[in-house]
């Protein structure tokens, strides 16, 4: 790096100081002064700000996560991983697949050897930056929580990877990853279950409804290896047609025609009187208080119990008792494959009449 930069001009100056930093940083990194190694590091992170030699500036900030990690001094490796956000923060840095690769690397890092404090306030300094080059995802950059995906699957943290996977914008990846994760460690007679749950507080969070139609459509085309019906599905696939409708009886009648299919977990009365409230601006009726503290027993198991790999991913699922329920003999087929629009919406075509009869 010192080879390349160029001295001529009013430059000349604050490039031998800087290639003076540089080969200070070598003698102290070598001989274990991570002190004097840190502040340097600090120092010359200042003065390339200033210069806006942010080119130089970013490789040398990320190395330094893993030079200082590589000796043990996971504190500075930490501040270093601040501070190569910062620089991207301030160079207005685009996001792309370099930077993320980068981002990636330092967040396996730190899932290994920092707290979840560090960890949420290094997620908090890529949101800030992340707003600052692509405001128009107030909630992040669909590519950034994708990664964060990546990074809590590969720990087994369900929990968290499920709430990334929510805003990754992506409805056929959301519904892949949602099957395969089902297929592996879900239990089969709730495969219902997880989907309903996952889709009813996709739509909580203000989710689109054409991403969470894709989402239903991917997750049973894959989760699904026979024909069956599941009133769950049909529920869900009228569901979106009716939010997209804006129809409030039509809503009622959902809920009164599937309710003995919707009682098979208590938290889909509390998705589905958020829902209610958020698209036609009402409540549901006030619901049975034993349900109610039932489902907020399960949801603050599942919310203490976000590292552990079973509960996280399967807790959804676990706190609706198919094992229990009532059989269920509506008469309503599986959506078709077949795709066909609706209101203006992507949804599948309903082919059996009976079930609205």
């Amino acid at each position: 790096l010192c080879e390349t930069l160029k001295m001529n001009g009013e430059e000349n100056t604050n490039d031998q100081i800087s290639v003076r930093f540089l080969n200070r940083l070598n003698v102290y990194l070598s001989s274990n002064r991570f002190y004097e190694a840190h502040q340097t590091y600090r120092a010359l992170a200042t003065r390339w700000t200033q210069q806006r030699k942010f080119s130089s500036l970013l490789p040398i900030l990320y190395e330094s996560v893993g030079k200082f990690s590589e000796k043990g001094q996971n504190l500075i490796a930490e501040d270093m991983a601040g501070l190569y956000v910062v620089a991207l923060k301030a160079s207005k840095s685009p996001i792309n697949c370099s930077v993320i690769s980068n981002l990636k690397s330092i967040f396996q890092w730190m899932i290994l050897n920092c707290k979840s404090d560090s960890q949420e306030r290094f997620l908090n300094q890529i949101l800030e930056w992340s707003l600052e080059v692509s405001p128009e995802y107030p909630r992040g950059h669909p590519d950034l929580h994708r990664m964060y995906v990546e990074v809590y699957h590969e720990r087994c943290n369900f929990h968290s990877s499920i709430f990334h996977i929510m805003l990754t914008e992506d409805g056929q990846y959301i519904g892949k990853y949602l099957a395969e994760c089902f297929l592996k460690y879900g239990v089969p007679s709730e495969l219902d279950i997880f989907i309903t749950q996952f889709l009813l507080r996709y739509l909580c969070n203000d989710g689109e409804k054409s991403v969470a139609s894709d989402i239903l459509n991917t997750y049973f085309d894959i989760a699904v290896n026979r024909p069956k019906k599941y009133p769950l599905h049909s529920f869900l696939w009228l569901l979106l047609i009716c939010l997209e409708t804006k129809s409030l009886p039509f809503f009622k009648f959902l809920l009164k025609y599937y309710g003995s299919s919707l009682s098979r977990d208590p938290l889909f009365t509390e998705y589905l009187d958020k829902i209610s409230k958020r698209y036609f601006g009402v409540p549901l009726q006030e619901n049975n208080r034993t349900s109610n503290f039932f489902g907020n027993i399960v949801r603050r198991m599942f919310l203490n119990d976000a590292n552990d790999a079973t509960s996280s991913t399967v807790a959804q699922l676990a706190s609706g008792d198919a094992n229990n329920a009532k059989s269920n003999n509506i008469p309503v087929s599986k959506p078709s494959s077949s795709s066909s629009t609706a209101s203006s919406s992507q949804f599948k075509t309903f082919h059996d009449d009976d079930a609205l009869d």
